[in-house]
């Protein structure tokens, strides 16, 4: 099913499917995806803020 704006459609209802868990499973059974079962390892991070702001402040200035 559509969902419409005045004849633009801006939705979709679907039904509900499997959950993430089913759905991992089975592209790990499909050969789609792998994982050795281990936690990920903590990265560094890519970008360092400099001075008091955080990252959400940033975000809202930059949107406005």
């Amino acid at each position: 099913m559509v969902i419409t704006d005045r004849g633009v459609p801006i939705g979709r209802i679907v039904p509900i499917g499997q959950d993430l868990g089913e759905r991992l499973a089975a592209m790990r059974e499909a050969g789609l995806v792998q994982w050795s079962g281990q936690k990920l390892r903590r990265r560094k991070p890519v970008a360092k803020l400099r001075g008091r702001k955080t990252v959400a402040q940033l975000l809202v200035e930059d949107r406005q």
